[in-house]
């Protein structure tokens, strides 16, 4: 009986020593679960503000082609008076050398 009562003894010993490592191996394993959620939760945030600054940026964009487009027109526009100039100077040269032939 007594082989049989350190038989017993030395299953019970093993029994504790895998209950405190099942008890270890649990406290990882949920460790690691809360690892991969607050992780989880991070990445959630990052894809939103991710959105966030697509979207800024694709504001960003046609800000950028309408004010391009605005300066083309505004450049276009100020080709206009700048011929417009040309031909009154052009004019006012013509008057000038006319007045000077008519007193020369």
């Amino acid at each position: 009986m007594s082989r049989t009562n350190k038989d017993l003894k030395d299953v019970r010993e093993q029994n504790d020593d895998l209950k405190i490592t099942v008890d270890s191996k649990n406290r990882e394993i949920k460790a690691l679960k809360d690892k991969v959620d607050k992780l989880e939760t991070e990445k959630k945030a990052l894809e939103t503000k991710l959105r966030s600054v697509e979207v800024e940026l694709e504001a960003v964009r046609k800000d950028f082609v309408e004010l391009k487009e605005a300066n083309k027109i505004n450049e276009e526009k100020n080709v206009i008076p700048e011929e417009d100039v040309k031909k009154l100077s052009k004019k006012m040269d013509g008057m000038k050398q006319s007045l000077e032939e008519a007193k020369g």
